[in-house]
């Protein structure tokens, strides 16, 4: 049938592969892109994470989420490395976040409540 003497062509051809290494490489204007980065920092830290904040003022809405701290905590853990940077508790607040020199991490971990517009009286967008 001609299917088969289709696939013995096929299987037969002379294939440029059988003969040189092919390599792929992405579009000049992706090396172009690539090229213009900084090149990256050997002295990158690892991760910051922030967890298990304290919530506090007349109306406490939110409860505390303890388990959050040592989800972090595994989390910097399994990556072993120095200079992990771990907000905890009294600690993971906003002034800290907005506050720290964040740009060096490779990783940043926030294990905290997430609020939809709306959820709470007053909460117009989400927080």
């Amino acid at each position: 049938p001609e299917d088969a003497a289709s696939a013995t062509a096929l299987r037969d051809a002379h294939w440029l592969i059988r003969d040189s290494a092919i390599s792929l490489l992405p579009s000049v204007a992706s090396l172009k892109a690539l090229r213009g980065l900084p090149p990256e920092s050997v002295s990158q830290r690892p991760m910051a994470g922030f967890a298990d904040p304290s919530f506090s003022g007349p109306e406490q809405v939110l409860p505390a989420l303890p388990e959050t701290a040592s989800e972090v905590q595994h989390m910097a853990a399994s990556i072993a490395a120095r200079g992990n940077l771990l907000l905890l508790g009294a600690q993971a607040t906003e002034a800290a976040v907005k506050t720290a020199d964040l740009s060096g991490y490779g990783l940043l971990a926030f294990a905290t409540h997430g609020l939809k517009a709306g959820e709470l009286d007053g909460l117009a967008e989400p927080a």
